[in-house]
């Protein structure tokens, strides 16, 4: 059952003063219990018989102090917070079964976090271009093996660009490092060797300056991450 506001503050001010509330409570049942048996002893009942039909009148004190504390807590948060303080109390008994219950969450957790993060970049979050759904990787394979996955050449590829009905855009791209020396260290980056129609194809715009153009293909004309431009060209 949700609680009002002022009820759920009412609720949580009372955990501070509980044993303040616990002593008024008994008070106050030890008045009612008091002003039964004067009204019974006024009708002529012995002391025995006053204070036993005042207390089967009032009824159980304990289920009465039970029902009211329940008035004084926040009702589910209360158990759990219970819940916790026994569990603790058990595994601070138990340090060997402690250890292993977080040893096997924490590898648990761990392999989850890692199989989530390989999923979610791989298959559940979309690749950082425009249209994703819209790209598709080309390449070729033998005629006895048509699962397996070669590489095109560029005179292929530029026979694909003369042949093509399908995309709006083809380019080619291959993978390779290369050397970087600054100041006589010198540096290894990853690059990508690619037509100028893979910035096309995935809608790519430059911070600062410009892209290659389609009459610099066969040109050493080069793109820079923003990164490597701070790391090795300061900026």
């Amino acid at each position: 059952m949700p609680f009002s506001a002022l009820e759920l503050w009412n609720r949580f001010r009372d955990r501070f003063r509980r044993e303040q509330l616990a002593s008024e409570l008994d008070d106050e049942l030890r008045f009612h219990q008091t002003m039964l048996e004067r009204d019974r002893r006024i009708d002529g009942a012995t002391d025995f018989e006053a204070r036993r039909t005042a207390r089967l009148q009032l009824g159980n004190h304990t289920y009465l102090r039970e029902a009211t504390r329940v008035m004084w807590t926040l009702g589910w948060f209360d158990d759990f917070l219970q819940d916790v303080r026994y569990a603790a109390r058990v595994l601070r008994h138990n340090l060997a079964f402690t250890l292993a219950v977080v040893l096997t969450l924490a590898l648990g957790i761990g392999a989850n976090t890692a199989i989530f993060s390989v999923v979610n970049a791989v298959i559940l979050r979309p690749l950082p271009y425009a249209d994703p759904s819209r790209l598709y990787s080309i390449w070729i394979s033998p005629a006895g093996s048509p699962r397996e996955r070669r590489p095109t050449s560029y005179p292929d590829l530029a026979d694909w660009r003369a042949q093509n009905t399908v995309f709006s855009q083809l380019g080619g791209y291959a993978f390779n490092r290369y050397e970087l020396s600054d100041a006589g260290a010198i540096d290894q980056a990853r690059a990508i060797i690619a037509t100028p129609q893979v910035y096309d194809a995935l809608d790519a715009r430059p911070l600062i300056g410009r892209l290659p153009r389609a009459d610099e293909e066969r040109l050493p004309v080069v793109t820079i991450s923003d990164r490597l431009w701070k790391q090795h060209f300061g900026g």
